[in-house]
């Protein structure tokens, strides 16, 4: 999600630009143009985000270097992707075609977007307009879902493991002996925790 949703903004951006001009490269250069800084940022934001994982000491700072290891340099791509290729492709892209094939699902798209942009204008558009001015009340209601939630996670009813059990390859036997014990003794016992599993 974090990787595309830099091409999903400069995408729609680049589309609304279509829909005003006829100019398709005008379009693809306003819509990136005008997405860039808030794109930039959020890539920023994210890579930030994830840096002091590099940090972490120990066994799980190996295991959690990772992530951002391969997170930031995607997307750094992704966000050269999304400003560069991207609009370059579009630009280039032409008018849907009506006819044939293409055309068919061209309309049905159409219909499904005029559908949505009726659904935004009719419902989302009036409960986020009655959301903003009532700010009080959505926050009591957000604040009040959250402490639902957690309650329904510290009660038990929903289970979470940070390290479960596993099936593994490997078995770890730990041995105390008293202090003295000889080394035939030892091997004894050592060879007795070998076949253990096999018996």
């Amino acid at each position: 999600g974090m990787v595309v949703d830099d091409a999903i903004i400069i995408g729609e951006s680049i589309y609304v630009h279509r829909e005003r001009n006829d100019n398709l490269i005008r379009a693809a250069i306003d819509g990136a143009t005008e997405m860039s800084t808030p794109v930039i940022f959020s890539i920023l934001t994210t890579i930030t985000a994830f840096s002091p994982m590099f940090l972490v000491p120990g066994v799980y700072g190996k295991l959690f270097r990772i992530i951002p290891a391969v997170l930031i340099p995607v997307l750094i791509i992704s966000l050269i992707e999304s400003l560069y290729i991207l609009p370059a492709h579009l630009g280039h892209l032409g008018r849907a075609k009506y006819s044939g094939g293409i055309g068919v699902l061209f309309r049905i798209q159409q219909r499904f977007a005029a559908f949505v942009n009726r659904f935004i204008e009719n419902r989302y558009g009036p409960v986020v307009h009655w959301a903003v001015h009532n700010r009080w009340i959505t926050m009591a209601i957000g604040i009040a879902i959250l402490l639902i939630a957690l309650g329904v996670v510290r009660g038990g009813r929903i289970g979470i493991e940070f390290r479960p059990r596993i099936e593994s390859d490997r078995i770890v036997a730990h041995a105390v002996l008293p202090y003295g014990i000889s080394v035939e003794e030892t091997k004894r016992l050592k060879t007795r925790l070998e076949r253990s599993p096999l018996e």
